[in-house]
């Protein structure tokens, strides 16, 4: 039998093949385009997978997948085409392939409704009108809003920019005026505000989000504040949308009755304000299956609050916290246990995975007077009323005197999550030591850290200068 697809114009007409019909598509009001280049995207039928096809109408048989023509992005006629295809779907096996194009022509990675099940994100509704939104003079990626009615229920941000690839799917619920040009106000005191990607991508997130920016991928609820899912924890770290794709079915061929139960569940949780404290042992969630353990050493904030003295040149609420050697699949470990492990080295984080809940506070012991796993900073001080001042930094210890740094070691730098890396923590579990940590941790981070092993010349010097023993 001969592919459909070989020919531009061709009158309607039926043919059988093995007890299935085909159909030819009338083409000659179709602009072609080139192939888009494959974004690991697939349709699935009862019949047969199509992967990396450019959009278009597509014929399933049980041996082989017909092209009835190429459809472009630009084309008035879409409409008239998908109507055709819904017509014969029933009888024929005609399929119209909706896909997002960037501005080459290019097929853009969207997730199916299967996809979305296993990130517990809401379907896109067949009767929801997609629309791409006005963007903005210095926006770097497409905008697509999903209106159901007047109401804004969806957003996806995509971007293929070199060095800037975007994909970000989240849920809002804003109304738009009768006439689709304004987004309305929640509140009376609001002003309505022209419908445009800038002023779209302000509005407060709802629901489920999938993240996937600058290499790194995310599966947050905003509702609780709170993620289910870090790829920086697991050192991943996709390069481009297409390994971004790979990674999305991955995900989804590991999605089980277990993790679709669990993903759920955390996608009903709402936003709560955790209590804690010096002293309290905390869980958090590597990945699906694993969970680690951690402290929270000092709370810098309380310190600000008391009046006690410290170098106060972190950002937002800052606390020191360190993470046990150990990744399990037990979410029941008891502080009694954890007491006894070894810890990576602390590290400063603001204190929002811990105030959202995020990390659940699972017990408290008091902070032992020996207790030497903290952070270290020293160099100038930032105030300039005091030029001449150097701080030294750790724990609860702060020091200053009149003089010359003999080094610089401020290390400012403070997160908004845990500095865990999967491969890090195992290597150091495997070798019962901190080794691993500070052969395998970004060199930035290891060259501005005074507890590494290279610079205990240097600290023993800034010790003694401080009058520390």
């Amino acid at each position: 039998m001969q592919n459909v697809g070989d020919k531009t114009t061709r009158e309607k007409s039926e043919q059988t093949e093995d007890e299935t019909q085909t159909v030819c598509v009338q083409t000659s009001r179709l602009t072609h385009q080139k192939k888009a280049k494959p974004q690991a995207w697939y349709i699935i039928t009862t019949q047969s997978w199509i992967s990396s096809a450019p959009l278009g109408l597509y014929l399933i048989t049980r041996q082989r997948v017909f092209s009835c023509g190429l459809i472009s992005h630009r084309n008035k006629f879409a409409d008239d085409i998908q109507c055709y295809a819904l017509i014969y779907f029933r009888k024929c096996g005609i399929i119209l392939l909706t896909k997002n194009y960037n501005a080459r022509g290019d097929v853009m990675f969207e997730l199916t409704n299967e996809q979305r099940k296993c990130f517990a994100l809401p379907p896109v509704i067949d009767t929801w009108k997609k629309i791409e939104v006005k963007a903005g003079p210095y926006d770097q990626y497409t905008t697509y809003a999903f209106l159901e009615g007047e109401r804004i229920v969806k957003v996806i941000l995509i971007s293929e920019n070199p060095e800037q690839e975007l994909y970000h799917e989240y849920g809002v619920d804003q109304l738009l005026s009768l006439d689709g040009t304004k987004i309305l106000p929640k509140t009376d005191k609001g002003k309505p505000q022209n419908f445009t990607a800038p002023n779209l991508v302000k509005k407060t997130p709802v629901g489920m989000a999938l993240t996937y920016s600058r290499g790194y991928i995310s599966v947050v609820n905003n509702n609780a504040e709170q993620c289910y899912y870090r790829s920086s924890y697991n050192s991943v770290k996709p390069e481009n949308l297409h390994q971004f794709s790979t990674w999305v079915d991955k995900w989804c061929d590991k999605t089980g009755e277990k993790e679709l139960i669990e993903i759920n569940e955390f996608a009903k949780r709402m936003k709560t304000h955790q209590k804690f404290k010096e002293g309290d042992f905390f869980k958090f969630r590597i990945n699906r299956s694993l969970f680690g353990y951690g402290r929270i050493l000092v709370d810098y904030t309380k310190m600000r609050k008391e009046g006690i003295p410290f170098w106060d040149v972190f950002m937002g609420k800052p606390l020191c916290v360190a993470v046990y050697h150990i990744a399990t699949e037990d979410s029941n470990i008891a502080p009694e246990h954890l007491v006894h492990l070894q810890m990576l080295p602390s590290q400063m984080i603001m204190d929002n995975i811990f105030y959202y809940g995020e990390c659940e506070i699972i017990g408290n012991m008091p902070i032992s007077k020996d207790e030497d796993n903290y952070t270290v900073h020293y160099g100038k001080s930032i105030d300039m009323r005091k030029p001449n001042c150097v701080c030294y930094q750790s724990g609860k210890t702060f020091l200053t005197f009149e003089g010359e740094s003999a080094f610089d070691f401020s290390n400012k730098g403070i997160g908004w999550d845990l500095s865990v890396k999967l491969p890090i923590l195992l290597e150091c579990i495997r070798k019962k030591s901190n080794s691993p940590y500070w052969e395998m941790i970004n060199s930035y981070q290891a060259e501005q850290d005074l507890r590494n092993p290279r610079f205990k010349k240097e600290l023993k010097q800034i010790k003694k200068q401080m009058g520390i023993e």
